[in-house]
């Protein structure tokens, strides 16, 4: 946003923005499954290979407190990654 900011202005900023937040961009609706499930079952893959291999891994700790702010900051740095 910062180097369309420089080319473009604020308009353009607004226009980067409206086409990142265009959900009739998506053309089918599977495409959503991956969209939503792909990290997550790529985290649990890997969590899963660590426990056959035998590793010493800490106990997952999950409750509504730490996971909301964890997973609005992990779409913002998504969003930020692949409009960049």
């Amino acid at each position: 946003s910062i180097l369309v900011y420089r080319r473009d202005g604020k308009a353009g900023v607004a226009a980067h923005l409206r086409r990142s937040f265009d959900f009739q961009r998506i053309t089918h609706p599977i495409w959503y499954i991956p969209i939503l499930l792909l990290m997550p079952a790529v985290l649990a893959l890997s969590y899963g290979v660590m426990v056959v291999l035998g590793w010493l891994l800490p106990v997952p700790e999950f409750n509504l407190v730490s996971l909301v702010p964890m997973l609005v900051a992990f779409f913002i740095a998504g969003l930020g990654e692949e409009s960049g």
